[in-house]
């Protein structure tokens, strides 16, 4: 009877007859290797893959499909210096909002600063001439008529649509419109009925003139402001 067994055995018969029995007992076996790309995205358990499962140095830049990695990826203090090549970040990398001033000046963006023109005249209608340099180059000269300087000192309210005045009454910090240069006179002494005029405008500065009423010291200071267009 068993030789008649054996002539009835064959390979397949033997294979399914031991896959029967781990199924029934439970009892799990490893495959010794899987075929190449048999395993995908959709064999993968949520949460299956984690930190200590990738091999360091595995995942680099090739690996990363691009814009993959946006800001809510990266950890707070993930990146730092060290991790920053050189001249990896370059000016059209930075929003306008990061860096205030970078080279010429944003459209939009304001520089600030004061002015103190002054001399001693023999007679009346004595005048002096100085300058005021951007701190940054504008793309484009601003627009600067005799409009543009408020006199603070007369009218500490003065405003126009062009110099919208000071902010919150801080005379420190004056302000333009886009496009244009203001000049807001907060002291004068022994000056003509026009103060200070505006000169010689352009994308690098612009000067200013006063002009005495009397013999003697003369003197305007204030500020300026100007946003580039």
């Amino acid at each position: 009877m068993l030789k008649r067994l054996r002539s009835k055995l064959t390979y397949a018969n033997v294979m399914a007859t031991i896959a029967v029995f781990f199924v029934l007992t439970g009892i799990g076996f490893a495959v010794a290797k899987l075929p190449k790309k048999s395993v995908g995205v959709k064999q993968l358990k949520n949460g299956a893959v984690h930190t200590k499962k990738i091999h360091k140095d595995a995942v680099n830049a090739s690996k990363i499909k691009a814009g993959a990695v946006g800001r809510s990826e990266i950890a707070s203090g993930a990146v730092g210096s060290s991790e920053i090549s050189n001249q990896a970040v370059t000016r059209n990398k930075i929003a306008d909002s990061a860096i205030p001033l970078l080279g010429t000046l944003r459209t939009g963006q304001t520089l600030r600063g004061m002015f103190d023109i002054g001399d001693t005249g023999a007679a009346g209608s004595a005048t002096t001439v100085g300058g005021s340099s951007f701190q940054f180059p504008l793309n484009n000269t601003p627009s600067a008529p005799q409009a543009n300087v408020l006199d603070l000192q007369a009218n500490p309210g003065a405003n126009t649509a062009a110099c919208p005045g000071v902010s919150g009454g801080n005379v420190q910090t004056p302000n333009a419109a886009s496009g244009q240069l203001c000049v807001y006179i907060t002291g004068k002494t022994n000056l003509d009925t026009t103060p200070v005029t505006i000169l010689n405008t352009s994308r690098l500065g612009f000067g200013l003139q006063v002009k005495s009423n009397l013999a003697g010291a003369y003197e305007a200071t204030g500020f300026w402001a100007v946003t580039a267009p």
